[in-house]
Parts: C-alpha cells; structure tokens; sequence
C-alpha cells in the first residue's frame, strides 16, 4: 500500500464524485499485525448528496446499498444520508415514517394507493425481497420492476444488507449506483477516537465497474431521529417474526383463504337445508359453475358439521 504521510492532510485529491479534502487518516490493524493508513475525506457524506442529485439530473439509478456487521451503524449512514438528501425540509417526526419500508407488501399498497411518500425509500432488511438465495420469488421480481418505475419517478432507495454478496446479483451489479460499507470503529492521526467510519464507492455508468471513491465519517444517529425510528424497526422484526411463525407469506394466504371458503361452505349449506333458495341460485351465488364440485362441497360441510372430518 502506498505510503502516506500526515503531511497530506489538507491536500485535495479527485474522486469520482468530485474533489476532496483530506481531513484524517485512519489506521487499520491487518490480521498480520501490521498497520495500514487511509484517507479520511472531509464531508464526504456532502460530496455524496450532491452527486446523487446530479445522478437524478442524469436520469441514472438511484440505488444506495450500505453492508456491514450487526450494529456497525449502518442505518445511522442511511438516515444522515436520507437527511442531508432532502435538506432542510426534512423532519424526523414525518420523513422517517415516510420512507421506511417494512416489506414487499407494503410498498405494493403505497403503489396501489398512489402514495409515494416523500420519494424516498428505505428498508433495512433489503435481502427479505431481494435475496440471492430467493431470486425467482415474487417479491424479488416485483421489486426489481418497481426500480424502473423509481428510475423515472427520480426516486430514491436506501438499503441495508450484512453482506452484499447475500444481494441479489441484479440488484447489486447493475441497479446499484452507491455502496458504502460501515466499518468498526478504529484509529485517528491524534490517537484512540470512537466514531463511525464507511468507505464509499460507486457504479461508473459508462463502464458498470464499481470504483472506490474514499473514506468517510458519519455520525451517530441523535435521540430525537431514535424515538422514531426504534418502533419502526421493532414493527418491521414484528412482521419477519410474523412471517416466519405462520411459514411464509405463501402458507398464510392459503390458510386465510381456506378458512373463509369453509365459512362460506357452511353458510351455503344452512341456505340449502332450509331452502329458502335452490340449487342453481346457491351455485351462482357463491361461484360453483360445475354441479358435481358443488355437490362435494355440500356433502364435505354437512360432515363437517356433523364432527366425522
């Protein structure tokens, strides 16, 4: 690795967002035990904003990823990003409920109701809907065409993931245009500093190579963005519980539909015995074209009702 010198500190150097300061230099222990030096840039998160508004101008994805470890910091990067995105119309209180996504449903259902938010998205379980391990799902596909839709809205999605290979790959080698991965807390030039510290990179639209942009700082994510964010996140592990408990979105919907049909199977029955209508009316009524079906479905809730099934 090239030597660095603290004598660099202030210079600028060109990334591929623009020209940046060099405020820090990070060192980073290797498992070899010997030390490596980094740049850190100053307003880096900054430098990523603007270039994300030219990215829209441009009519480019506007996909950021961040990965890292459980509780590296990851969605304290994405809120300082969804915040300095927005600007100074941004509020905690609405923006934050406005772009947190719980799942694939959910964004199914602002669709539906037109209900857009405030253009951005953030989810931070990406790999719910957009797994490598699930990429023929519905949810994965539907996603990945609700990006197009995002593409021409100019709108913006936010993710986090522990791992970017556990992405799915069109999402990751294609639609992504940002990823930042969070790293543990570590060395400054002026000795032992806890703080948070991502290294950036982003997609070249001309070459669709991924090429590193620098280092940055990022700060905690303050108490006021917490009390709201907090319940939002234990509503989302709410819903995985959920999920996971009733075997899947697929076994859930199936136990929901079966149950209705045999209430109204029973319901079709006492209308049949006490013939207050006949057949053919029953059958319009409650969507039986062949007679043979419905004859079954008569006889299996009258044994129903009688406890022998």
């Amino acid at each position: 690795m090239t030597r660095i010198k603290l004598e660099n500190i202030g210079d600028t150097r060109k990334t591929p967002i623009g020209d940046a300061e060099i405020m820090d230099l990070n060192f980073v222990q290797h498992r070899s035990g010997k030390y490596f030096t980094q740049y850190l840039y100053k307003d880096l998160t900054e430098l990523l904003v603007k270039d994300m508004h030219r990215n829209v101008a441009k009519d480019y994805d506007n996909v950021i990823l961040a990965t890292g470890g459980e509780g590296s910091g990851k969605s304290g990067v994405i809120y300082d990003v969804l915040r300095k995105y927005k600007g100074d119309s941004w509020s905690d209180e609405s923006d934050i409920p406005a772009a947190y996504t719980y799942n694939m449903e959910f964004m199914r259902e602002r669709m539906q109701d037109n209900d857009w938010g405030c253009g951005m998205f953030w989810m931070d379980e990406t790999t719910q809907i957009a797994s490598n391990r699930d990429w023929q799902s519905s949810d994965n596909k539907d996603f990945i065409s609700m990006l197009e839709t995002f593409r021409s809205k100019k709108f913006l999605f936010a993710g986090c993931a522990p791992k970017l290979e556990r992405v799915d790959v069109y999402l990751r080698d294609f639609r992504m245009r940002y990823h930042i991965h969070v790293a543990p807390m570590a060395f400054s030039s002026t000795g032992y500093k806890p703080r948070g510290i991502y290294e950036l990179e982003k997609r070249n639209p001309q070459s669709g190579e991924m090429e590193h942009v620098g280092y940055g700082l990022y700060p905690d994510m303050p108490e006021s963005a917490k009390l709201v964010y907090l319940p939002l996140k234990e509503k989302c592990q709410d819903d995985l519980r959920q999920r996971i408990s009733t075997g899947g979105k697929g076994n859930k919907y199936k136990f929901m539909y079966e149950t209705e049909k045999k209430r109204n199977n029973d319901i079709m029955l006492q209308l049949h015995d006490l013939k207050l209508v006949d057949d053919a009316q029953l059958m319009e009524l409650f969507g039986y074209d062949n007679r043979g079906t419905f004859a079954n479905a008569l006889s299996t809730a009258r044994q129903r009702k009688k406890g022998t099934i």
